[in-house]
């Protein structure tokens, strides 16, 4: 058995979950310890185990996954679930590694950057008439509408750990 912080700080080591059950219980208590993917999304808001199914591995050290054939490829060790020991008695998980995270963060705002860019693309794609002062209500509410998203997804990284515990058995 392998503790689950020994997975998270080795980067030559990935997870292999044949099941949507494994890949929840990984990436919930991945959650609980304070990790996310490398775009700065919770684990729990998506799983992406639909992309490979029972290939599916996933790199906690990254914030990444890929099916099994990739990391066999590239040379890393493939454990299963059953292999970590997700007694663990530290509070939070933290890669060590300031350059990684700054990485991180400027993944997860270029794609925030896109997304909000392909919005206004659609809104003057389809009201090209539109007026200076009303394409500016319609960015004010675009961004209204992004910060509510932004604040519900911090309140679901917020959930205690017994409603974790009460929504995925670890």
């Amino acid at each position: 058995m392998i503790k689950f912080n020994d997975v998270v700080e080795n980067w030559e080591i990935v997870v292999h979950c044949k099941t949507l059950e494994q890949a929840l219980k990984l990436l919930s208590f991945a959650h609980k310890k304070g990790l996310k993917w490398l775009s700065g999304h919770s684990y729990l808001v998506m799983n992406n185990y639909s992309a490979y199914e029972s290939n599916t591995c996933y790199y906690l050290h990254g914030g990444e996954y890929a099916d099994c054939d990739y990391y066999k490829e590239q040379g890393y060790k493939i454990i299963t679930v059953d292999d970590i020991d997700f007694v663990d008695n530290s509070d939070k998980v933290t890669v060590k590694d300031e350059h990684f995270t700054s990485i991180k963060d400027n993944i997860a705002v270029d794609e925030e950057l896109e997304y909000i860019l392909a919005e206004l693309k659609r809104i003057k794609k389809e009201k090209p008439n539109l007026d200076y002062l009303t394409f500016r209500k319609e960015v004010e509410a675009l961004i209204k509408s992004e910060s509510k998203i932004f604040a519900e997804e911090d309140k679901r990284l917020k959930m205690s750990d017994d409603d974790l515990n009460r929504k995925f058995t670890i």
